[in-house]
């Protein structure tokens, strides 16, 4: 029976030469949920981290890929601004981050990811060369230590919690179907009263609020299920760390769900890739 090292060598081709990254909050990872019996740290072309249960045990792939590319995505996003660049630059740079994440998911049919690998060196205006390691040291020039620090703490964070809830939805269904009633209820709730509101259509002129109609009534599981994570990760990451923090709670809260606009944006454009 394959273990999980035997399927990390096979399935997710972790560069040879990774031995995980210093000062990484993975520790802490680990200290929160004693139930996953292992944090394995990889740095894959499969680029997604991922849950998976191997011989009745659970284990978290953490991969370093994903946080490479989502700096890279923070730097290009922040750097950007109307006064100093067009929209057609970001659209390039978002463009090139796109073609580089395909490079390494097609790494398994060299020629396209050849051709995708062209086309990032072609569009990237912003970061010309995909380190191995990001460059902590311009990161820290755009955002300042503290910011950087605690954007990265926190889009981590977020995408553990994330992960930990398919796990927790596996444990028990009567979890998963408690959190999906109380989501929909919720959805509802929000739709019903921004209907009831007299200029409704006016301010719905994007049908940026047909939005919450949908996931009230959304039947694809997991399309749900994954609301239910995104959601719940966020009282997960409140009852783990906002109840003790120094600072104001609604400060740390409004930095984090700034955190998890940008965390989930940039989800959102690998996965129409």
């Amino acid at each position: 029976m394959i273990d999980i090292h035997e399927y990390v060598k096979y399935y997710r081709y972790s560069h040879p030469s990774f031995q995980g990254v210093n000062e990484s909050i993975i520790s802490k990872f680990i200290e929160v949920n004693s139930d996953i019996s292992h944090i394995i740290e990889v740095c894959t072309t499969e680029v997604f981290p991922q849950c998976i249960k191997l011989n009745n045990k659970e284990f978290l792939i953490w991969d370093y890929a994903f946080w490479m590319l989502y700096k890279r995505f923070l730097l290009g996003v922040w750097r950007f601004s109307p006064e100093k660049t067009s929209v057609e630059d970001l659209s390039d740079f978002l463009r090139s981050l796109l073609y580089l994440f395909l490079s390494l998911r097609f790494a398994k049919l060299p020629a396209f990811s050849y051709y995708f690998a062209k086309e990032h060196n072609r569009l990237n205006k912003l970061i010309r060369s995909f380190q191995w390691i990001s460059n902590t040291e311009e990161e820290k020039k755009v955002f300042g230590v503290q910011l950087f620090k605690q954007i990265d703490d926190f889009s981590q964070w977020q995408v553990f919690f994330h992960e930990l809830r398919h796990y927790t939805y596996r444990q028990s269904t009567d979890s998963y179907l408690r959190d999906s009633v109380e989501l929909r209820s919720i959805f509802k709730l929000y739709d019903s009263t921004l209907r009831s509101l007299p200029d409704y259509d006016k301010l719905n002129y994007d049908h940026f609020w047909d939005t919450y109609s949908y996931y009230a009534d959304v039947e694809n599981i997991n399309v749900l299920e994954e609301m239910c994570c995104d959601v719940f990760a966020i009282v997960d990451f409140y009852e783990m760390y906002l109840k003790n923090v120094e600072q104001s709670k609604e400060e740390a809260l409004m930095a984090y769900f700034s955190t998890i606009r940008y965390v989930l944006e940039f989800q959102r454009i690998l996965t129409i890739a």
